[in-house]
């Protein structure tokens, strides 16, 4: 697909590429805020973990289900619109959550943030691709990447500062903050049309077999991690305010890795950087489940972070 009256220039900040920035970092808030709290909120209900790592699988197969359909949405719709309504329905979703202990209840919230969290990330995606060019696409996806992260790292602190006083009032403001980014859209997104555009699916799947593979590892790894490893930390006594800090030390370490493994994939292979990340991710999440002090756990979140 590609955006009509497509506008050119060599800056990583033009044409509404700040705007999408600072929707990245304002989006990994929100998920620093609801993905770990959720399980602890659900944890703390009494919740058996099989049924809070079913829930946390629902959001992430809806996002995976949804996905292809958002093409057309952003035909009809345009950019700024479906990313409004993904934000909206974010806002209002996430809100209710604290607001009932019902399981279904809480099931079918997490699918409308799965419809939300697609809606926005993919919208965010499309921006990015369309609004560069060649010959600053990968720095622009990397500062959108670090935006992004950066924000699910700070995210955790926050969000268990909050949680302390109130579990509605830590999901009431990763709402405000996720719905605040309505207002970054109206004024800072150019508003453009998608045209879709018919593509060779077959060499598209060749080309993209390792990402793919890659991206599954990590989304299953990631999740697993930011959803159940809360509950686990909960029965080892770790008070919501030490869950906080060793989610936010995992992302610190995705931040600091980000660059010098792009570089040392550029230099020695992308396949070969890959699977010693894989070792150094593996051997972490060994260590950390037999972790019992906070030093120790706070290291092996921090290699975890590097590794993904």
């Amino acid at each position: 697909m590609k955006l009509s009256q497509k506008l050119q220039s060599h800056s990583l900040f033009s044409n509404g590429l700040l705007a999408l920035y600072i929707i990245a970092f304002l989006t990994g808030i929100s998920l620093g805020f609801f993905n770990p709290f959720i399980s602890t909120l659900m944890a703390q209900n009494q919740v058996n973990e099989i049924w809070i790592g079913t829930n946390s699988t629902a959001y992430f197969l809806v996002i995976a289900l949804v996905t292809p359909f958002v093409p057309k949405i952003l035909a009809k719709f345009g950019l700024g619109k479906t990313m409004i309504f993904g934000f909206v329905l974010m806002a209002v979703s996430a809100s209710l959550f604290p607001m009932t202990t019902d399981l279904r209840l809480w099931f079918l919230i997490r699918i409308f943030m799965g419809i939300a969290c697609c809606l926005y990330l993919v919208s965010g995606q499309t921006g990015l691709n369309y609004f560069s060019h060649e010959g600053n696409r990968a720095m622009v996806n990397g500062i959108n990447a670090l935006a992004l992260t950066f924000g699910f790292g700070i995210g955790p602190l926050f969000g268990s500062s909050l949680y302390k006083i109130s579990p509605q009032l830590s999901f009431l403001f990763g709402s405000l903050v996720i719905l605040s980014g309505v207002i970054v859209v109206w004024i800072g997104l150019p508003q453009k049309s998608i045209i879709s555009q018919t593509f060779t699916h077959t060499k598209i799947i060749n080309k993209l077999k390792l990402p793919l593979v890659g991206a599954f590892a990590y989304g299953f790894a990631e999740s697993t991690l930011v959803s159940l490893y809360p509950v686990f930390l909960l029965k080892q006594n770790y008070s919501v305010d030490k869950i906080g800090i060793t989610l936010a030390i995992f992302i610190i370490g995705g931040l600091v890795s980000t660059l010098p493994v792009a570089y040392i994939g550029d230099k020695h292979g992308r396949l070969k950087t890959l699977f010693i990340a894989a070792c150094i991710v593996l051997i972490s999440f060994i260590f950390l489940s037999f972790s019992d002090n906070i030093t120790a756990t706070s290291i092996f979140a921090f290699t975890v972070g590097a590794g993904f």
